[in-house]
This record gives structure tokens, C-alpha cells and sequence, in this order.
């Protein structure tokens, strides 16, 4: 009934991302996990702008932390979704920040990474690029730049990490 992406964990509790859905589950009893919440985009496209259900997959989050509390950056259909996941019974959305070029795709017009590192955002656009957010403030998310697919060579932005002062951008399909 639904579909599952990327498995994350953030502090204990294992939080499932699918297509635009996302549910948080607490796992202490390995054996009977229970459902603790579940969160769907805003303005979320069931038919997945014409193609098949909930087409904006999410091939990624990340999380970024601000004092005591946690923030997580999911995949949307026209760019990425800023949650507030400090209480994980009561998921709050804070934003949604459209990206240029992306709208609901798969090998084109699609997020396929997100990786929070420090104060910013690093999201894999597949032909749309590298697009870079200032998230010094988690609740006022904004974009500063994007850089082309073409700075890349031959490959089309897909997963990414940063780690330090080092961003990896891999291909999304190969």
C-alpha cells in the first residue's frame, strides 16, 4: 500500500520516508514496534502530477540540529519540506521551498539528495543540478545557489553527502 525509500533513525526511533508520507515508529520492542506518527507533505499530489501515486520519492533526508531541537529536510514534488521532528508524536511541517527546474521526476526534474551540514543544505537536483539552501535559521529555509549539472561533467546530481569542508555528488541511476 505504500512505498518505502531510505530508513533513517533519529534518536532511537526509526522513521520510514516514502513517497511525500513519512511515519515515525518506536522500535524498543523489536519484535512489536508501534507507529508514532505520520506526516504528509503539504499540497502533496497523490497522482504524482499525472504519473503513478506519491511520485516525488524520497531517495533521501537528512537531519540538522539547532540546540535542543531537530529538523529534517525531506524530498517534496517541486523541491524539499523542512519538518520540525523535535516531538516525534507530533511532527510539525515548517516549510516548503520550491526549486527550479523540479517537478516530479525521476531521471529529470527530481530531488535524489539531501544532506544538512551545519547551516545549509546541499540538495542533488538530477539535471537541474546542485542546489544550495541557507538554513542558518531552520524556519526561514531560503535558496542561494544552484550550479548546473553541466559544472559536473557527465554526471547528473543524485545522492550526495557532505561531510566538512567535502561535498560527494554521485549519479542517481548508476
Amino acid at each position: 500500500k505504500h512505498h518505502h525509500n531510505q530508513p533513517t533513525v533519529l534518536n532511537g526511533y526509526l522513521n520510514l520516508n516514502g513517497n511525500e508520507e513519512f511515519w515515525l515508529w518506536d522500535i524498543k520492542a523489536p519484535t512489536k514496534p508501534s507507529q508514532m506518527s505520520q506526516y504528509l507533505t503539504p499540497n502533496r499530489d497523490p497522482a504524482g502530477g499525472g504519473k503513478k501515486e506519491g511520485e516525488a520519492e524520497s531517495h533521501c533526508v537528512s537531519y540538522g540540529r539547532y540546540g535542543d531541537k531537530f529538523y529534517e529536510v525531506t524530498t517534496g514534488g517541486k523541491g524539499v519540506d523542512i519538518w520540525d521532528v523535535t516531538n516525534q508524536k507530533q511532527v510539525s511541517h515548517v516549510s516548503q521551498i520550491a526549486l527550479p527546474g523540479i517537478d516530479y521526476g525521476d531521471f529529470t526534474a527530481a530531488v535524489w539528495g539531501l544532506s544538512w551540514q551545519g547551516n545549509y543544505i546541499y540538495v542533488g537536483g538530477t539535471d537541474t543540478g546542485l542546489h544550495i539552501l541557507d538554513a542558518h535559521d531552520p524556519l526561514h529555509v531560503s535558496v542561494v545557489k544552484r550550479l548546473p549539472t553541466s559544472n559536473f561533467g557527465t554526471v547528473s546530481a543524485g545522492p550526495l553527502d557532505a561531510i566538512g569542508d567535502i561535498l560527494v555528488i554521485t549519479t542517481h541511476k548508476e
